[in-house]
């Protein structure tokens, strides 16, 4: 029943509702609550409990007395119907000293308090009024910052975008906002009690026993849902949280399901790395067209070279490759994240391999007049490896290396055989890098803490050749001190696997 009574809320008057009744003289209660007191007191006397009842319906009751009566049950059973009749409004009981039992009982039934009359004051009786109007009071202020506070987190969960459940521990819902329903076309009176799995086939109660497990909410991005009302017709994407909710004990008594929609955002993305690639392989072919150009104008095929325009060649030149290796790890990155087989495997001699690529960034490592050096075991295996993807690892940290350098500086590649592989260090002496930014080198997208917004690098050059050495079941690590230089170990095995597995 609706609390249709209202305590005073600034205390400037105390309404009371006396029931009479046999045994205490009501005119000497009047008078001690009549007198003298800073806060008026207004009292409505009532000869017998209908009528009393019928006072409440005015509703302008704060506080009810009740005399207790020589039968107990009498007492009671007013306690209870002033309870139905005005729930929340305070009542005290009074009693003479040999009806004391009666007050005590009152109190299980719902009474706030019980005062003995004969020992009792008139600023005894006008305290423990104003303290029940008091107290009154404050409930009344928490109900009401309780109801605004429910209210809000009912707009909140009305409007939110994002679907939002609450489930008990045999994982029934309880009940969902519209959003949770909009996705999968249900009706919110008609889901609760539902098995949450049977509303939504993709989840299984194995993902509600492992937030309990671990103790923490799960989270799972770009989760497959399956076709939803929402996207009927393609395959539904979300970002989905389950939260554990727990007693004041800590006992796991059910859960919260969080569900965004990310259809929509991954079919943008996909769109964009579409492109991109698209765009990547375009741009790829006219770029080693004009390196083929170029080396071959540098090399003197097309005529006599000065040294002035030479020097011009080689800066064009590297310009060009830097490109067309932007170009090649946007293409190899989108290539990885379809996971498509980007691996070649034949027999594959390191050391040539190694050669090579020296040889070819040897005129940019003059033109920076830093020295390279190779350093090969005799010993180095023979591996089962892709060509062009080791290739592109090498040419990839060299060319960092040279960057990295100052002039007059050395870089070393050296490699030796491993108990079932080769090892491979390339190993410069620039400035370093600082050890907390060591273990995000490898990152997608990574660029240096200090690197402008606008560089022409996009991060991707040390992500993929990790790919790559982990596609052929190897390692790659970095080690690197401030003004000592940095190094980067790669350690392939012989025992190989021939594809990469998307994440």
């Amino acid at each position: 029943m609706t609390d249709r009574y209202e305590t005073t809320a600034d205390l400037n008057v105390i309404n009371v509702l006396l029931l009479e009744g046999s045994g205490i003289d009501t005119d000497k209660v009047r008078q001690v609550l009549e007198k003298g007191r800073q806060v008026p007191v207004y009292i409505d006397c009532a000869g017998d409990l209908p009528e009393a009842l019928q006072t409440l319906t005015r509703g302008k009751t704060d506080i009810i007395l009740l005399e207790a009566h020589d039968l107990a049950t009498e007492t009671l059973d007013a306690v209870l119907k002033f309870q139905v009749h005005a729930p929340g409004v305070p009542i005290i009981t009074l009693c003479s000293p040999e009806h004391e039992h009666v007050g005590v009982d009152s109190l299980n039934w719902g009474a706030q308090q019980f005062l003995v009359w004969q020992q009792t004051d008139g600023d005894v009786l006008f305290n423990a009024l104003s303290g029940c109007v008091q107290r009154r009071r404050l409930q009344k202020y928490e109900q009401r910052a309780i109801a605004s506070e429910r209210e809000s987190v009912e707009q909140i969960l009305e409007f939110s975008p994002v679907g939002i459940v609450r489930i008990n521990r045999d994982l029934k819902v309880k009940d969902a906002n519209p959003a949770f329903c909009r996705m999968f076309g249900l009706k919110t009176p008609t889901i609760s009690g539902k098995h949450i799995c049977a509303l939504v086939p993709a989840l299984s109660p194995g993902q509600f026993h492992e937030a309990i497990a671990e103790d923490h909410p799960i989270e799972m991005n770009d989760f497959h849902l399956g076709r939803t009302l929402a996207h009927s017709d393609t395959a539904t994407f979300c970002d989905l949280i389950i939260w554990p909710v727990k007693s004041n004990e800590g006992v796991v008594t059910g859960f919260v399901l969080i569900i965004k929609d990310e259809t929509d955002r991954r079919k943008a993305s996909e769109l964009r790395d579409e492109f991109n690639a698209t765009l990547a392989h375009d741009l790829k072919v006219p770029l080693i067209g004009a390196d083929r150009f170029l080396e071959s104008v540098q090399n003197g095929s097309l005529g006599p070279v000065s040294p002035q325009l030479l020097e011009a060649l080689m800066t064009l030149r590297r310009s060009n490759k830097h490109m067309l290796w932007l170009v090649q790890n946007l293409l190899l990155t989108y290539q990885d994240q379809e996971g498509m087989q980007l691996l070649f495997m034949e027999a594959m001699n390191i050391k040539e391999v190694i050669e090579e690529c020296c040889d070819e960034l040897m005129p940019f490592a003059n033109a920076a007049k830093v020295e390279l050096v190779v350093t090969l075991d005799d010993d180095v295996p023979t591996l089962l490896a892709d060509r062009g993807g080791i290739r592109r690892v090498l040419i990839n940290l060299t060319d960092n290396a040279i960057k990295a350098s100052a002039p007059g500086t050395k870089i070393t590649i050296s490699a030796s055989r491993e108990r079932t592989g080769a090892c491979i260090i390339v190993k410069d002496q620039g400035k370093g890098i600082e050890s907390d930014v060591v273990p995000t080198l490898f990152r997608r997208f990574w660029k240096e803490p200090d690197q402008r917004k606008s560089s022409a690098s996009t991060g991707l050059g040390l992500y993929v050749c990790k790919r790559i050495i982990e596609a052929h079941g190897g390692s790659i690590r970095c080690t690197s001190r401030i003004n000592q230089g940095t190094s980067f170990v790669i350690k392939l095995s012989s025992a190989l696997n021939c594809s990469v597995e998307s994440n």
